[in-house]
């Protein structure tokens, strides 16, 4: 029975690519609450939503709350509005909704009704939707990086300012850990000698992580904070650099080891960073303890499924003039997705 379920889910895939231009599994939220014995829904968007054989269209499926309805009709004759018609008790028992509750939209094929989730090996480019909703378990999964049935949904982690330090090229570097601004952050500050070169910005990350092969956090994207003081003394920084990701990884205990590798090892590939590089992106700030964004995605997997395993971000920050540098960080936030666990 489950095979045949499986089975229908996929064929169900093929039949909503016919009238379904969407590739990834969309969501919206509810506009008002629902009881459990309405029988219509409102909806804050209705994208992707389509009445019951409208234009050809297979029906729409929605799940919020553990429940799986189906839309019918449009509550407005003219087949306008977020408000729906739908069927409900297809799968489960109905239930009562809050206002604001994410609604999952999408083709059946979007919804897997069998009794166990997804697991092992899968190929991306099999499905038109992902991630796949789980209705019995309320799981969203999507097939990962790796080929594999995992988890979907990104976590944040954040690196506090006392995991980093400014490290110098051609100059001194003083660091300190100082609260700063009407809102009394903690933060990084690095406070060069009067001469040109680089602080690098050094941080040591370890994310929560399953260290079984393929089954660890995959690093979604790292972002930086970072500001030039308005109130230090010297002159602002010239640009800054490109980041790099590496990992060091450290010997298992035994009686007879061989020591981690001083180079960190480089991950990640190419790296994309989103956010300023010339000068005002460091200069445009006026209070302390206000901070500017630079966001890093990664052009391979970064798949922390390593025990012993520390990651280490840098980020070079230049100064071409013979001058004093200022530079304020309260950290890193890393998104990640974990993969499903046994």
């Amino acid at each position: 029975m489950m095979k045949t379920i499986r089975n229908l889910s996929l064929s169900l895939f093929a039949v909503a690519a016919l009238g379904y231009a969407q590739t990834a599994t969309t969501n919206t939220t509810l506009a008002s609450a629902m009881g459990r014995n309405d029988n219509t829904i409102n909806l804050t968007s209705s994208t992707n939503v389509v009445a019951a054989g409208t234009n050809n269209q297979v029906m729409t499926g929605l799940y919020l709350d553990r429940e799986y309805m189906t839309i019918t009709t449009n509550v407005n004759p003219a087949g306008t509005g977020n408000v729906w018609n739908v069927k409900r008790t297809v799968a489960g028992l109905a239930t009562t909704h809050v206002s604001g509750a994410t609604v999952w939209v999408g083709p059946p094929g979007v919804f897997d009704l069998g009794p166990i989730d997804r697991a092992g090996a899968c190929t991306a480019t099999n499905f038109q939707y992902l991630p796949v909703i789980e209705v019995r378990s309320g799981n969203a999964m999507n097939c990962d990086v790796n080929g594999k049935w995992s988890l979907y949904g990104v976590g944040a982690f954040y690196v506090p300012p006392t995991q980093c330090t400014f490290a110098p090229t051609t100059l001194t570097v003083t660091n300190t850990y100082p609260q700063i601004g009407a809102s009394n952050i903690f933060v990084l500050k690095g406070i060069s000698n009067a001469a040109a070169g680089t602080m690098t910005l050094t941080c040591n990350i370890l994310v929560p992580t399953n260290v079984q092969a393929l089954r660890g956090a995959l690093i979604s994207d790292i972002t930086l904070m970072l500001a030039s003081s308005a109130t230090g003394s010297g002159v602002v920084p010239t640009s800054v650099g490109t980041s790099t990701l590496g990992s060091i990884t450290f010997p298992v205990a035994a009686t007879t080891e061989t020591a981690s590798t001083v180079t960190p090892v480089a991950i990640g590939g190419t790296v994309t960073t989103v956010g300023g590089s010339a000068t005002a992106f460091l200069s445009a700030v006026t209070t302390d303890g206000s901070f500017y964004t630079l966001k890093h995605t990664y052009s391979t997997a970064v798949d922390l499924s390593k025990d012993l395993t520390v990651l280490q971000y840098t980020m070079p920050i230049l100064q071409s003039a013979a001058s004093v540098s200022t530079l304020y960080t309260p950290g890193l936030i890393v998104h990640y997705r974990a993969a499903l666990a046994f």
